[in-house]
């Protein structure tokens, strides 16, 4: 997976997962779910994406989506 690949190949982690869909009809739609810690690994990246597919009605063709890392820091920064 692109995202997990790029988050451990520059050390980071990621709290905040979202995925962003643009329908046929061009309406775009985003959500995100924060974690209680970092990732940077694909399964829990997909999982938490998972997750924030499943609040997005699927009622009309979808033309684009992308997942994505917010909230990035270094391994070992997050202040819990």
């Amino acid at each position: 997976m692109r995202v997990a690949d790029d988050l451990q190949r520059k050390g980071y982690v990621s709290r905040t997962i979202g995925i962003k869909l643009r329908y046929a009809d061009f309406q775009v739609v985003t959500r995100d779910v924060t974690l209680p810690m970092g990732v940077s690994d694909g399964l829990e990246i997909r999982k938490a994406a998972g997750e924030c597919l499943k609040r997005i009605p699927l009622t009309q063709r979808i033309r684009f989506a992308r997942r994505a890392g917010r909230r990035l820091a270094a391994i070992g920064q997050w202040q819990s």
